[in-house]
């Protein structure tokens, strides 16, 4: 009687260990699905509030406003791209590993973060579009239609920074022009 005792005992024991097992299997990969979700829905808040920004100053020749945009968690920089200017090239696109231009806002420490051969390739290639995170996430392709950057370069990138990015938009009438916010006053 005394070992068949210990005999569902043990039985009990290993059922146990086979439910907790179980329960923390599903609790990981839900939480980790829940994550992903996260990171999309933040994806496409920055998407959502970088379209509206340009549609509401693009028609209002001379408004501006500067933008506090969330991004998300992972996200370094954000960099904006003027479609109609060149393409960029190893000699005048730090994106593309050269120097010179479109280093706004970037600390000379992380200029080597910046060098991405995969944005290079997507602005060289594509019309699609026209911001980029770094890290580059290709899943939301972002495109602020009719947007110009206050550049030679073509480009700008923003470092996010508690996670926002503050960005000056200015009215053309016919779009919108991205540019560095002015510098804070400190009185």
């Amino acid at each position: 009687m005394k070992k068949k005792s210990q005999v569902q005992d043990m039985m009990m024991y290993i059922l146990g260990i086979v439910i907790i097992g179980m329960l923390l299997f599903f609790g990981v990969k839900y939480i980790m699905k829940l994550m992903k979700t996260t990171e999309d829905i933040d994806l496409l808040q920055l998407k959502t509030s970088l379209e509206t920004t340009a549609k509401k100053y693009g028609t209002k020749y001379g408004s501006w406003t500067l933008e506090e945009i969330p991004v998300p968690k992972k996200v370094q920089y954000v960099c904006f791209f003027d479609l109609s200017k060149d393409k960029p090239t190893k000699e005048n696109s730090l994106i593309c590993g050269g120097g010179k231009g479109g280093d706004n806002l970037v600390p000379v420490t992380d200029k080597k973060k910046i060098k991405d051969p995969i944005i290079c390739d997507a602005w060289k290639t594509g019309k699609s579009q026209n911001v980029m995170t770094i890290p580059f996430v290709p899943d939301y392709p972002l495109l602020v239609e009719k947007m110009k950057i206050d550049d030679k370069a073509g480009f700008i990138c923003f470092k996010a920074i508690a996670g926002e990015i503050k960005v000056k938009f200015t009215g053309l009438g016919s779009g919108v022009k991205v540019s560095n916010p002015p510098a804070e006053s400190t009185t």
